[in-house]
């Protein structure tokens, strides 16, 4: 999947985050009912406040890792480390 981008509907929970994520924002996204965190870099990313959902691109960030399981509407939790600081939903892959 390298050289691919993935647009995603994602909200960052203003409980958790202090602010906004920006441009190059690199956290891991793991899809729901599984375990492996996928590292992403969101290219495309607008700055609004805590708490909105928003659109956004994201891209792989490992060659050697599988992403194939980011297909259309699987909805996944945004992570740092442990702690989720958000949720989305794949809209389509480019």
């Amino acid at each position: 999947m390298e050289n691919k981008t993935i647009k995603v509907k994602v909200i960052f929970y203003a409980n958790i985050r202090r602010t906004p994520p920006i441009q190059s924002y690199r956290p891991h996204l793991v899809i729901e009912g599984e375990t492996e965190y996928l590292g992403v870099v969101f290219t495309d990313l607008e700055e609004v406040p805590l708490g909105t959902v928003t659109t956004a691109m994201v891209c792989p960030m490992y060659e050697k890792i599988d992403y194939s399981g980011l297909l259309n509407g699987v909805r996944f939790t945004v992570r740092e480390g442990a702690t989720i600081v958000g949720a989305g939903v794949v809209l389509e892959q480019k």
